[in-house]
């Protein structure tokens, strides 16, 4: 079953202003983290539970790695969506505030 993917205002803003980065100082991969993003959420819709168990307080997420570009995607699983909180750089050394 594939489910609907919801992408909220903030991971809007996360992606917008990664792949701009991206483009703009990537200029040999300028479209691989826009692809390795499109790939991540065609996975989430037929396999949600693919991503690592993340806990922050008392909420639970996901997150899945996108390997090339090195970023977290973080989301959480609703009955009939996903819904992406967040698109946090894995090199940080921590998760983002959820």
């Amino acid at each position: 079953m594939s489910r609907r993917v919801i992408i909220s205002k903030r991971a809007q803003r996360d992606i917008e202003r990664i792949d701009s980065w991206w483009v703009q100082n990537r200029q040999l991969a300028a479209d691989l983290f826009f692809l390795e993003l499109q790939d991540a959420l065609d996975l989430l819709r037929r396999q949600p539970t693919i991503g690592q168990r993340y806990t922050t307080g008392s909420r639970n997420f996901r997150r899945v790695l996108l390997r090339g570009t090195r970023y977290h995607l973080y989301y959480r699983i609703a009955p009939r969506q996903i819904v992406v909180a967040s698109v946090w750089s894995a090199v940080r050394g921590r998760g983002p505030k959820l």
